[in-house]
């Protein structure tokens, strides 16, 4: 891990979101972006009744708790800066 792979709470982070691809040496094999960092992504799987999952840590999360598989949760009315989707198309070659 280093602040250079991701959008994370460090000293001298950016402390809000930034584009796509500014973490070039962090991209998937399978060419995904931003699996960690940046902003926590809403899941479609409910954890309690009116909460959903929530992704991968965000801009605010620090350096270490910034793992593509970290979870949080939130209730389906919170509305935060450092919350978002990701829109994903299976079988699109670009």
């Amino acid at each position: 891990m280093t602040p250079a792979k991701c959008n994370c709470k460090v000293f001298d982070g950016a402390g809000t979101t930034t584009p796509v691809d500014c973490y070039k040496s962090s991209v998937s094999p399978y060419g995904v972006c931003d699996l960690c960092g940046n902003v926590w992504e809403w899941c479609a799987t409910e954890s309690t009744p009116g909460s959903f999952e929530l992704k991968g840590s965000s801009f605010s999360s620090l350096l270490e708790a910034a793992r593509p598989a970290a979870f949080n949760d939130a209730n389906h009315l919170m509305c935060d800066d450092d919350t978002g989707f990701r829109c994903a198309a299976i079988g699109l070659k670009m």
